[in-house]
């Protein structure tokens, strides 16, 4: 059974969001052969930074908390392919955050898989 835990991000800046979404998105961390595990709910995992920029400008919410930073991860041992560890992490998204932008990294580099998904506050 997974655990899902926040990061308390204390440098809420773009500058912090945009370096959270480029470590989340890495491709040694996200790619094996020739599947990448990123995902963008309501968003490009491309493009997500300038998307959630643009939707924190159009809202005049630019201060305060600019993002959350989640984890959900399954114990070391725990077998799991990487494909589904995945497509929970995007259902998940796509329940709980639905009207937010998200993007989801699994992450496969560690004993333990891992999925993290920074997004718009």
């Amino acid at each position: 059974m997974p655990i899902i835990h926040f990061i308390n991000n204390k440098t809420q800046t773009a500058g912090g969001m945009k370096n959270v979404l480029a470590y989340v998105s890495r491709k040694e961390k996200t790619v094996s052969e020739d599947k990448r595990f990123v995902t963008g709910v309501n968003c490009s995992p491309e493009t997500a930074l300038d998307e959630m920029t643009a939707t924190k400008n159009l809202y005049h919410k630019t201060d305060g908390r600019l993002y959350y930073h989640l984890v959900q991860s399954f114990p070391s041992g725990y077998e799991i392919e990487p494909e589904l560890a995945h497509k929970i992490a995007v259902e998940l998204a796509e329940k709980a955050f639905n009207k937010y932008e998200v993007v989801v990294a699994t992450h496969i580099d560690r004993e333990h898989i891992h999925s993290v998904r920074p997004e718009r506050a």
